[in-house]
């Protein structure tokens, strides 16, 4: 409790201490892994946090928390392989767990494994609502799989959650406009100029439009 308390205060070095301690006294206390990973990351210390994190699975086999901390650890040290492998036990524990999904989806599509996003939105779609980040992964997911359709679809359903994103704006603006779906081009890409103003190309396409 101490050490929780020093954490939620931010004073990281003294929860550190405390959890180590508790470690060192009973290394079975499944409970203080996440928590001092968490104070480690917090200092910068990442692969200490990870290193950390890894004991804790070995200690506790069915947290899926756990597994996607140690998952969000190795993506920050730029082990995919090992962040892909965790989440998707993580996956496997809790099929339901929203953050786990969202993790695993964002890391296919970085991957460019596209079918795997693919399989897993459509089968965690059958029984959820989806995060408007998913419609966006499925739109990518879609557009380089051919399937302009269901991507197109996608697209539309991810819009009205992402007209403050200018990355989204771009993307979904090109997408329209290759689709040939120019009313939706030319609306996000009058607001994507506006936020990037500096954006050449984007400009160029918009003038086209306006002519």
């Amino acid at each position: 409790e101490t050490a929780f308390t020093y954490l939620q205060l931010k004073e990281y070095d003294q929860a550190i201490d405390i959890f180590k301690e508790l470690r060192d006294s009973d290394p079975q206390y499944a409970t203080l892994y996440p928590y001092l990973g968490q104070a480690l990351e917090a200092t910068n210390k990442i692969e200490d946090a990870y290193k950390v994190l890894q004991e804790g699975l070995s200690v506790d086999q069915y947290n899926e928390k756990l597994y996607l901390a140690t998952a969000r650890a190795a993506l920050k040290l730029s082990e995919t392989d090992d962040a892909l492998k965790y989440l998707q036990e993580g996956n496997k524990i809790d099929p339901d767990d929203i953050e786990i999904v969202l993790e695993l989806s964002n890391l296919f599509v970085f991957r460019e494994d596209f079918e795997e996003n693919v399989k897993l939105l459509n089968t965690y779609i059958e029984n959820h609502e989806l995060d408007p980040q998913f419609y966006c992964n499925l739109a990518i997911s879609y557009d380089k799989l051919d399937n302009l359709k269901l991507a197109h679809k996608n697209y539309l359903a991810a819009k009205p959650y992402f007209e403050d994103n200018a990355d989204f704006l771009k993307e979904a603006a090109l997408f329209f406009r290759e689709y040939g779906d120019k009313d939706n081009s030319y609306e996000l890409l009058s607001r994507y100029v506006k936020m990037q103003p500096n954006d050449e190309e984007a400009a160029f396409m918009l003038e086209e439009y306006l002519d």
